[in-house]
């Protein structure tokens, strides 16, 4: 005879403490969902959406500790589990899994020592291929693989092979430990953006949206998806501009020492982040 939920339940205090404890957390992960909070999220652009939210490192976080204080809760009444299928808690332990399936996605810790992270579209490294001479020690640079495709077809277009050819040379001798090159995920771009694969590039921005990224590009459309995404973006002529001829630095390299902040603000960043 399948046992009765009531057999089944621990029969002290430490239990209720447990579904108070989920009941908080639930409430915290909603609130910062905003609008209509769990019911909001009826579809993945919903989700997706989520990755905007100023409250992203918040939400990533308490939904973790959902999933600790969940499993804990599972494991402490075994029998539970069958009961929780379909019920509110189960469904909101679902809407809850799914931000975690997104969030996981995005890039973690960077070495403290970074403190700008600068994504380079193919457009800025064929417009001036010796870009990367002008990255300080405590700037860290993100390039998508589908860069390096772009590179390579744009290689057998006569007017742009040396400059294919100076710019693949300097992301080859570039400081290994001071760049990334990164795989797209267009999973985490919004549905409409994902039928084109040159949004592979953006979908890298947003992947280190964590660390507040600056996409340089020289393509206004794809400065423009940015914005749309709230990534800071800022042209080749400006990401050059932005140290001081007193401060500007020598050609790539990580120091562990602090380097002075470039002078001139990224395009988008303060309005859009903080």
């Amino acid at each position: 005879m399948e046992p009765k939920l009531a057999d089944i339940l621990p029969n002290d205090n430490q239990f209720e403490a447990s579904v108070r404890g989920l009941a908080q957390r639930a409430t915290n992960i909603a609130r910062l969902v905003g609008g209509q909070g769990f019911a909001g999220l009826n579809d993945e652009a919903a989700y997706v959406s989520l990755l905007k939210s100023r409250n992203l490192t918040q939400l990533a976080d308490n939904a973790e500790s959902w999933r600790r204080e969940y499993d804990a809760f599972i494991s402490a009444s075994p029998g539970i589990a069958r009961y929780v299928a379909g019920s509110a808690l189960g469904d909101t332990n679902g809407c809850i899994e799914r931000i975690l399936s997104i969030t996981h996605r995005l890039v973690e810790g960077l070495d403290p020592r970074f403190r700008s992270v600068f994504v380079m579209d193919t457009s800025a490294l064929i417009e001036r291929p010796e870009i990367l001479k002008s990255v300080g020690p405590n700037e860290f640079i993100v390039v998508s693989k589908r860069v390096i495709e772009e590179l390579d077809d744009k290689k057998r277009e006569e007017p742009l092979r040396q400059r294919v050819a100076d710019a693949t040379r300097m992301l080859q001798s570039f400081p290994r430990q001071q760049i990334q090159f990164c795989d797209g995920d267009m999973s985490l771009l919004a549905p409409d953006y994902r039928m084109k694969g040159d949004n592979l590039i953006l979908s890298v921005a947003v992947r280190y949206r964590k660390h507040r990224p600056v996409l340089v590009t020289n393509d206004k459309n794809l400065a423009l998806k940015a914005k749309a995404e709230e990534i800071a973006s800022m042209s080749v002529d400006d990401f050059e501009k932005r140290w001081p001829q007193s401060v500007r630095p020598e050609a790539g390299g990580v120091d562990k020492k602090p380097s002075q902040r470039p002078t001139a603000a990224h395009h988008g960043r303060g309005e859009d982040h903080e």
